[in-house]
Formats: structure tokens, sequence, C-alpha cells
């Protein structure tokens, strides 16, 4: 009987030790923050411990283990790959010299994921991006924005893509 309770005991554990992201599991949404912005028409959640850095505009937000920040690009006339294409080609090379773009969809629009190459500067902080069309252009304050961007670390950026919504 002692032998069961104990492994009874090891099994709870082990399972609340999961739970809290010990062996690697992403974390769940209650452990999760949600951020909402009108003036970009979207949401998101990131890591509850991150904290917002005022010293950027809009603001970023990160803690000890990594950060995201969003933004738009006019784009007008442009293409989704042809955004990419630029920002992932920058002549000062942010995701180093040969980034890798993806083809990803969000709540059907299109998206591209930039990833860093091995060689990418240290000072970048494993920064990966993420560009989505919008369904139609935003206005802030009197500049027309066809594409939303997110930047953030490599470890995180597709974490936190799972739980962009758009509010249109």
């Amino acid at each position: 009987m002692k032998k069961i309770y104990e492994f009874v005991i090891l099994i709870i554990v082990i399972s609340l030790l999961g739970g809290c992201g010990i062996q690697g599991t992403s974390k769940t949404p209650s452990e999760n923050q949600v951020f909402l912005n009108q003036e970009f028409h979207v949401s998101l959640q990131y890591p509850s411990t991150w904290k917002a850095n005022n010293n950027y505009s809009p603001a970023r937000y990160e803690g000890d283990n990594g950060y995201f920040q969003i933004s738009a690009f006019d784009g007008k006339g442009w293409s989704i790959d042809q955004v990419a294409e630029s920002d992932a080609n920058h002549l000062l090379k942010p995701y180093g010299t040969t980034p890798s773009i993806t083809k990803l969809e969000i709540q059907g629009k299109e998206v591209r994921l930039i990833k860093p190459s091995e060689d990418q500067p240290k000072e970048e902080k494993q920064k990966a991006e993420l560009i989505i069309k919008y369904s139609k252009p935003i206005q802030i304050n009197s500049d027309e924005y066809y594409y939303f961007v997110l930047w953030s670390d490599k470890q995180h950026i597709e974490e936190i893509a799972k739980t962009i919504k758009f509010i249109d």
C-alpha cells in the first residue's frame, strides 16, 4: 500500500511540475496576459512576467527570457513577399546574412515569418519578425498602413503569433 501511495504522490508531483513549464512545455493561456491595442486593431497574449518598457513607441514588453513589440508598415502597392524580402535583406542585416522567410496564415490573413540566421548580430537579441497583411488598411493619425508587424525573440514569436486576433 505504501508503494502505491508513493507512486500516486510521484505522479501528482510530475504533473504539477509539467504544468509549471518545466520540461519545456508552453505556458497555458491563464499564465499569459492579453495585450490589446485598438490603434493597431490587434490583440495577442504574452508571458505574464513581461512588463512594458515605455522607452519604445509603441511600448515594448519584455522580461528576462524574451520580448515583443508591434508596429505597422505602409506598404501601399507592395506584396507581402516584397515587404518580407525588404526587411529580411535590409542593408544593416538585422537578421543575419541568410534569414529564412516562411509563409503562414493567421485568421485567413497572409503572413510571413522572418527568422534569423546563425550569424545575426548579438545586439538584435535573437529578433524575429512576423508580417501580416491587414484585410483593409488601418489609419494611424493621418497615415494609412497595410501591414501589421510583430517583432519578438525567435523563441517566442510563433507562440505569440498563435494568439493574435485582429479587431476589424
